[in-house]
């Protein structure tokens, strides 16, 4: 279980392809390439490039309709946009772990990012129990098409996490993770009605959030592998979240390989959302960003894999989401005017030099 390098002379190079479409909304395509360069017998760098566009619809406010009915106002097929990011993360082998640095940018039409990550990983009782520390911070920019904004965030953040081999079959992990957001948190495109006036989206300038995730890896047998993993997410805003994710992985003949994926999630809605407000908060805090609502999602995902050689490999992963008020399981949630649903497609090709 002790970290590794890349071996000497090795070049991995990863081509993904990746198609996401949301139904009568937004589609996105991306172009992922990762690279890997190794320095010396203790030091490495992984290279990370992305390329995406995005086009279509989005919803911006809701207004009552007809007897409890909920109006969805969308913003029309009108929205594009660019994104290009890179990271480059620098590892650095020790005597019993490892360290690496990952500093990061992405720039789009209407929001800049620069972050930087650091994590150290450590081994004891003979690499059965690995220690991580983490912590990051970002700076941002945001701005709007067609608006005169050009406001800055920034976010810091720190992971703690263990694991640990259980048996010959079997390993255990356990990660807690603290962030905190401050400056412009709002979304510039979405508006909320609020009695009879249509006001910009506006969220508090602060938000911290705690998340821990608890993961359990079982080797069954030699050709397969069971995934299972719960995570809790809470936040300051009000909005508590569950994550239930199960997979399969199955090695097949002729060095294919199969994964079944399953995941759930659901979360209160944050304080200061609702689908439209009848009369002013006090506080002047409002939005109807269904991302902040209380609802339920479920992802199914199948992928498969074939290595042709120990240098090349190929790829395909399918994942199909759908997200409604109704799929929340437990407590109250929002009364959503549209299903969400979603196919993401994505195809990779990995080969060493």
């Amino acid at each position: 279980m002790g970290a590794t390098l890349l071996d000497a002379g090795d070049i991995p190079v990863t081509y993904k392809r990746l198609s996401y479409e949301e139904d009568n909304l937004m589609e996105v395509e991306a172009d992922y390439i990762n690279l890997g360069i190794p320095i010396n017998s203790k030091n490495d760098l992984l290279v990370a490039l992305e390329y995406e566009t995005m086009s279509g619809a989005s919803p911006i406010f809701y207004t009552p309709g007809p007897g409890d009915e909920i109006v969805e106002v969308t913003s029309g097929a009108s929205i594009t946009d660019e994104r290009t990011a890179v990271s480059f993360n620098f590892r650095h082998l020790t005597d019993n772990g490892m360290l690496s640095i990952t500093p990061a940018g992405s720039d789009e039409n209407d929001y800049e990012s620069y972050s930087v990550t650091t994590e150290y990983q450590w081994n004891r009782n003979n690499n059965n129990t690995t220690y991580s520390v983490g912590a990051g911070y970002a700076d941002d920019n945001v701005s709007a098409t067609g608006q005169d904004l050009n406001e800055d965030k920034e976010g810091a953040s720190l992971f703690l996490g263990v694991t640990q081999v259980l048996d010959s079959h079997s390993l255990l992990q356990l990660n807690l993770s603290l962030a905190e957001e401050s400056g412009y948190l709002s979304d510039p495109y979405k508006l909320v009605l609020v009695d009879n006036a249509i006001l910009s989206d506006n969220r508090p300038e602060e938000r911290g959030q705690t998340a821990f995730l608890m993961r359990y890896i079982n080797y069954i047998e030699e050709d397969a592998s069971l995934h299972l993993a719960y995570r809790y997410f809470d936040d300051d805003w009000g909005i508590k979240g569950h994550t239930l994710e199960t997979s399969w992985n199955q090695e097949l003949s002729n060095n294919w390989l199969v994964s079944y994926n399953f995941r759930y999630y659901q979360q209160d809605k944050a304080e200061f959302y609702a689908p439209f407000f009848s009369a002013p908060r006090p506080d002047g805090i409002y939005s109807s960003d269904y991302r902040l609502a209380s609802y339920g999602s479920v992802l199914v995902g199948f992928k498969l894999e074939k290595t042709f050689s120990s240098n090349t490999s190929l790829d395909i992963n399918i994942e199909y989401y759908t997200r409604r008020g109704d799929l929340k399981i437990s407590g109250d949630y929002s009364t959503d005017p549209e299903e969400l649903t979603s196919t993401m497609v994505t195809f990779g090709i990995s080969h060493t030099f």
